[in-house]
């Protein structure tokens, strides 16, 4: 197969609260986001964030800076 596209790494905080299950509640991924601690991006109304950046925090590492794809 090719290589991950945006849309296979983009997650939106519901749908990652739902993945993480109780490792992380929905309010504390939104404050990671809002204090920059988790980078994220805006389609629409949708709030998204790169899975990758996800594990990275989880790690204890501070993800790069996401920007939106250039598609």
């Amino acid at each position: 197969m090719g290589k991950p596209t945006f849309a296979d790494d983009a997650i939106t905080i519901p749908e990652l609260s739902r993945e993480l299950e109780g490792r992380l509640s929905r309010r504390s991924i939104y404050r990671a986001a809002a204090s920059g601690a988790l980078p994220t991006w805006r389609v629409g109304r949708r709030i998204l964030a790169s899975r990758g950046a996800v594990a990275a925090l989880l790690r204890g590492e501070r993800p790069r800076e996401s920007t939106a794809p250039e598609e």
